[in-house]
């Protein structure tokens, strides 16, 4: 065999190896590219073959190299996704071009003013144009298309994240809405949520429709908003001559509130206070026993509102806004003793004390306490020698129908001190506005709420007719009228154990703390439109301009 033979038989055995070779390279290249979305590959359009340089595989690589290594959390909107892209091809831009899948989710986006919010919030006109940019076919170069492909890809995920976590948990803030006075605690976004949502994207229309918020209320709340966005914007509506934008805005800000994830849940017993519609409402089972009206806590007035600096586009509370809360009744106070708060002794009663002292002191049957809790005679204390900031001295309301109080306290634990109360001025509850109080919310006839409670405590007759002869009223039994011969005894030997000091300011009728075996959980709320027990939708007034936070901030979006 010749040499020139043996080479050539060498050389044709290096091809065959040769081809072997490229043909197992492009095997792993083909493995290599594979993407996890292989299974919601849509067919490229027609009309992009025209970018007759386009590679998927060119496309993937630069997307990884020349992109994301020069993007940072913040560009990217959440640290999720760049861990997110570290382990997966794109989306959106996979296989050239998923028309289908964009178009799917520009028309979510397009339609989120059906959930009231605005589709600028989510970058429509950034990702429309970007998308219209390819699709007109006026990129010219690999580098342009590959740079506009990657943009759209990250926005579509940043704006597919976005509008998850939007519509789970609000796009605003309720502590900024309510600053100082928001104390419920709320359900917080963790990261394990935004793992989930991109876990989630190959299926994104059933997993967004999913985590959308269908409560009844939410629901209806969207039916009315369908309704009033097709009446002519100068519309004059009802009988109170409120316009188109007035609806709205309400439908709007209560479509947000409810997305805000609040703790705890109510549950089926509980009791709710609403503050714009001043009512207080127990719920036993899922069904209103008791609807009662409230007087709520003042909020600014227009001049101090004018004079106020705006922080995120939100009003400041007032001093005296009923918090939001909540919170478990624990306990009934029978026949309370009013301390009077320092703020008001120093703002209200110093300068009533200084002019005429035994007056006030008669009028409202005060007791003057020093800092030690010792009893004083108001007739040795010269107001004027205080000032605001110098009194050392407190002031109770004893017992009494005549107490600010009234008969009946409901207490539950809360930062700021509030409770429910009952209250000898019933004539507030005839005015329209009833935020008139110091922050705690007076109830027009707290008795039926208390009655509520003893059915929720399962009270026998003779104890609830025990409650009601330590508040004043007739025993209706032999057993209560052995009752209070009990009472009478028990206030002998008490009389007799007093001090000469404690008998001079001795009172007959005191508080009696009365604890309740099942606590009732009580939600303090702020809805100015809300689906009510007849299944319509009510509006109310903005009274504590907190709707005015809520539209101001979502229309930031629209700028």
């Amino acid at each position: 065999m010749t040499i020139h033979h043996c080479v050539k038989v060498k050389f044709s055995k290096f091809n065959i190896f040769l081809s072997f070779l490229l043909f197992g390279v492009s095997i792993l290249i083909s493995c290599q590219t594979k993407s996890k979305f292989d299974h919601i590959k849509n067919e490229n359009p027609a009309w992009f073959s025209k970018y007759s340089f386009y590679s998927d595989a060119e496309y993937y690589n630069f997307f990884r190299t020349h992109f994301l290594q020069f993007q940072d959390t913040t560009s990217l909107g959440h640290p999720e996704i760049v861990r997110f892209y570290e382990n997966s091809d794109p989306f959106w831009t996979s296989f050239g071009f998923q028309q289908e899948n964009i178009e799917k989710f520009l028309k979510i986006i397009d339609s989120s003013n059906n959930h009231g919010l605005p589709k600028e919030m989510f970058s429509y006109s950034k990702i429309k144009t970007l998308y219209d940019s390819v699709l007109t076919i006026k990129i010219v170069d690999k580098k342009g298309l590959f740079n506009v492909l990657s943009a759209l890809e990250i926005e579509l995920t940043n704006s597919y994240l976005l509008y998850a976590k939007v519509v789970t948990f609000g796009a605003t803030d309720p502590k900024i809405i309510h600053p100082k006075k928001w104390l419920f605690q709320t359900d917080t976004i963790s990261p394990v949520f935004f793992e989930t949502s991109l876990k989630s994207i190959d299926n994104f229309q059933v997993y967004l429709d999913s985590i959308s918020p269908k409560s009844k209320t939410y629901l209806a709340l969207q039916n009315e908003l369908k309704f009033y966005s097709t009446i002519c914007d100068t519309a004059v509506l009802d009988t109170f001559k409120h316009t188109k934008s007035y609806f709205v805005d309400k439908i709007i800000a209560n479509l947000e509130r409810n997305r805000w994830r609040i703790l705890p849940s109510k549950g089926s017993n509980y009791v709710s206070v609403n503050i714009p519609e001043f009512m207080v409402k127990a719920y036993l089972h899922d069904s209103c026993y008791v609807s009662q009206k409230i007087c709520c806590g003042l909020t600014l007035t227009k001049s101090e509102r004018e004079k106020s600096t705006l922080i995120h586009h939100v009003y400041p509370s007032g001093k005296w806004e009923t918090p939001l809360l909540a919170s478990s009744i624990n306990y009934l106070v029978l026949n309370p003793e009013w301390n009077i708060p320092y703020s008001i002794m120093k703002d209200e009663y110093l300068s009533k004390l200084q002019k005429n002292n035994l007056a006030i002191i008669q009028k409202e049957k005060l007791m003057v306490f020093d800092r030690t809790r010792t009893s004083v005679d108001p007739d040795t204390i010269d107001w004027k020698r205080f000032t605001k900031n110098n009194i050392p001295y407190t002031l109770v309301q004893t017992s009494g129908k005549h107490n600010a109080l009234g008969i009946i306290k409901f207490d539950f634990p809360n930062p700021e001190s509030v409770y429910l109360h009952d209250t000898p001025n019933k004539g507030a509850f005839k005015r329209k506005n009833r935020a008139i109080s110091h922050g705690c919310c007076r109830v027009e006839n707290p008795m039926e709420l208390a009655h509520v409670l003893f059915k929720y405590n399962e009270l026998s007759e003779y104890d609830i007719e025990k409650i009601s002869i330590i508040l004043g009223f007739a025993p209706t039994s032999e057993q209560g009228v052995l009752y209070i011969d009990t009472l009478l005894q028990s206030e002998m030997k008490y009389v007799e154990q007093l001090t000469d000091l404690q008998k001079k300011f001795y009172r007959s009728l005191r508080p009696t703390r009365y604890k309740l075996s099942k606590q009732m959980n009580i939600f303090i709320e702020y809805y100015t439109c809300f689906l009510n027990e007849k299944g319509k939708i009510q509006y109310c007034d903005d009274v504590y301009y907190k709707d005015f936070g809520i539209i101001n901030q979502l229309n930031e979006y629209k700028r």
